[in-house]
């Protein structure tokens, strides 16, 4: 599947989110775990949601092709939940 964003938000019915986060995946060929990075090459930092309720879009620019992905929450509010959309390029989108 082609990757092109997440969509995040907290849990509905307590105030638990995930602040911030990176994300890692695998494709079919690998058997190792690849983090997401920036165009500086470095671990990509996601920031996540400030309430239990609103929606955080992050996009995947460049999209990623995956067989797996992986939330690592790096920071969150009382506890971390996570209610989680992954947006798919259903054209070419690479």
């Amino acid at each position: 599947m082609v990757v092109s964003g997440i969509l995040s938000q907290g849990r509905c019915d307590a105030d638990e989110w995930i602040t911030k986060y990176s994300v890692q995946y695998r494709t079919e060929e690998t058997l190792n775990w690849i983090y997401y990075k920036d165009q500086t090459g470095n671990n990509r930092v996601f920031y996540g949601n400030s309430d239990r309720s609103s929606s955080v879009q992050n996009l995947l620019r460049p999209p990623i092709v995956a067989r797996y992905i992986r939330i690592l929450p790096l920071g969150w509010h009382t506890r971390i939940a996570l209610r989680l959309e992954l947006l798919l390029c259903m054209n070419k989108c690479m």
